[in-house]
């Protein structure tokens, strides 16, 4: 089964993936439930409120907006990284589950309740993530409304009503959409009469890992600044926007620095041995492995692994104990 180990490397092996809810992902259209959590803040203070404590800019897109960002610490550490859409008086962020609690307590303690009322929406609604190429078009022609990248709209289905977000390129999943828990079953229906294959949620990881996004825990620890984890690459920043909590930290390194370190991609020519974290070249060490999946349509184990900046990305390493090669992210496969 898949397993976040001690340490932080997030595994998913040969069994964990069935072949086909790959290929869907990789070539046709999935769907999956998430389980990450829901929370809202509704008031005339939201929107000015998530903004001073994110990373990016929701104020600047506008109503209706779908925007990638993440809370940090004072220092500029990622406390979790998060997916935003806004009304003009409501934000609701789309968190890793382990990340709630905390976040829903920095929110009481940021927000005024006259500025915004926060709640935990988690378990009155349901998220779905669909991948793959042909998802857009599948779920159009399914009666869903495909937003512009970036944007939210509410669409109606028979008695259920859905919100449809889609993030901006690049992006580990294609569109997502929240339903209310009662309606799970007519969005499963739809989506399967649409011609999408109702896949594992660990399917949604193996998209993450090839579009070379982060996991809280696995790339993401409490250490973990922003740059380090391709937040730049992935829309994940502004640095044109207001003030917030551990801007100053992220800006300097990115006006007078660069990171010491980032993740890259991994593509090993044999089984990685998933207790060996460490990442070497040429005798040194020069990093920890954080994400292994085995990809069965190329009958390989790929991953993510962060990575000193000073390592020469052109020779290979021994990554977990076993040969293997540094790629670019996102992972990009031969037809």
């Amino acid at each position: 089964m898949n397993t976040l180990y001690p340490g932080g490397v997030f595994v998913l092996n040969h069994d964990d993936i069935p072949a086909d809810h790959a290929e869907a992902a990789l070539d046709a259209a999935a769907v999956a439930r998430t389980d990450i959590a829901c929370v809202e803040l509704k008031g005339p203070g939201a929107i000015t409120s998530v903004q001073s404590l994110t990373t990016n800019d929701i104020v600047e897109p506008g109503n209706s907006s779908f925007t990638y960002s993440a809370f940090l610490t004072p220092k500029g550490m990622i406390i979790s990284d998060t997916w935003i859409s806004r009304t003009d008086e409501s934000v609701t962020l789309y968190l890793p589950a382990e990340a709630k609690e905390e976040i829903l307590d920095l929110l009481r303690r940021s927000v005024p309740p006259r500025m915004g009322r926060v709640s935990d929406e988690s378990h009155d609604c349901c998220v779905f993530r669909l991948v793959g190429p042909l998802s857009l078009e599948r779920a159009s022609l399914a009666g869903f409304v495909v937003p512009d990248p970036g944007q939210s709209l509410t669409c109606t289905i028979g008695p259920a009503k859905y919100e449809v977000s889609r993030p901006t390129d690049p992006s580990p999943f294609t569109l997502q959409i929240r339903a209310r828990a009662i309606d799970t079953h007519d969005v499963n229906l739809t989506l399967e009469e649409g011609d999408f294959l109702l896949v594992k949620t660990e399917t949604l990881e193996l998209s993450r890992t090839i579009a070379g996004f982060p996991r809280l825990g696995a790339e993401i620890d409490n250490k973990t600044l922003p740059q380090e984890v391709r937040f730049d690459e992935i829309n994940g920043l502004s640095y044109t926007k207001g003030c917030y909590t551990g801007q100053e930290v992220v800006a300097r390194l990115h006006f007078r620095g660069h990171a010491n370190k980032g993740i890259v991609g991994l593509s090993w020519e044999s089984d990685p041995d998933q207790r060996i974290q460490s990442i070497s070249q040429g005798g040194d060490d020069i990093g920890r492995v954080t994400s292994v999946i085995w990809l069965d349509p190329i009958d390989q184990y790929i991953g993510i692994g962060m990575v000193k900046s000073s390592a020469d990305f052109n020779v290979p390493v021994i990554a977990a104990g076993s040969r293997a090669s540094i790629v670019p992210l996102p992972f990009r496969f031969d037809a």
